[in-house]
């Protein structure tokens, strides 16, 4: 398959996903096929940081449309009451991000250790800053969940953080059979999903 027909099956089981969690009384099916649609999109874009001509403008356009899902939902939130926790955008930015510094590092192991090291730190020092904002009620939590979160390209409340871990796996292992255990041990973890944070941040 090409990498259009892959993108085309993966909206078209996105969509069954949705009609399966917004439209009550769907027959299960519809979310069992639908959990195929996000290992698509990873997997694609993992494949797309390597053939992409400008990664930049790639991850910028990632990026965008990350920020204006957030703004999306919250707008849907506030007049319609429904939460809506759905922005695959922002795990497909923050894969690749993690990808980035892979590749900018490739010849630095100190240097990839050090930045990764820092980037996780940004991230739990802002996510938590955030939380706490959230718990004092200075600020809305789902203003920070969809809209702020997406500004700053937080874990918190994103779709799935596993997600971006597996296309990285898939960025490193993809093409390399021996390593395909590696691989197949990556995927044997992810598949423990992690809780999705934001339910949890919500509860």
């Amino acid at each position: 398959m090409t990498s259009l027909s892959l993108k085309i099956t993966a909206l078209i089981l996105m969509t069954i996903d949705h009609i399966g969690a917004f439209i009550s009384g769907t027959p299960i099916l519809f979310r069992w096929l639908g959990r195929l649609s996000a290992p698509i999109f990873v997997f694609c874009c993992a494949w797309s940081m390597d053939f992409t001509k400008n990664r930049k403008k790639y991850m910028t356009r990632l990026y965008l449309a990350n920020v204006a899902m957030g703004t999306m939902n919250y707008l849907f939130s506030v007049f319609s009451n429904i939460n809506v926790d759905n922005n695959i955008f922002r795990t497909l930015f923050l894969m690749t991000v993690l990808i980035y510094i892979y590749d900018t590092t490739r010849n630095n192991t100190r240097k990839r250790v050090l930045l990764f090291s820092a980037f996780f730190l940004i991230e739990i020092v802002l996510s938590g800053l955030m939380f706490w904002l959230a718990c004092v009620e200075v600020l809305d939590s789902e203003l920070i969940v969809q809209c702020i979160s997406s500004l700053l390209g937080l874990f918190l409340g994103m779709e799935s953080l596993t997600f971006s871990f597996l296309g990285l796996g898939i960025y490193i292992y993809g093409k390399r059979i021996r390593e395909n255990f590696k691989y197949g041990i990556l995927f044997f973890v992810c598949c423990f999903h992690f809780s999705d944070f934001c339910r949890l941040f919500r509860e």
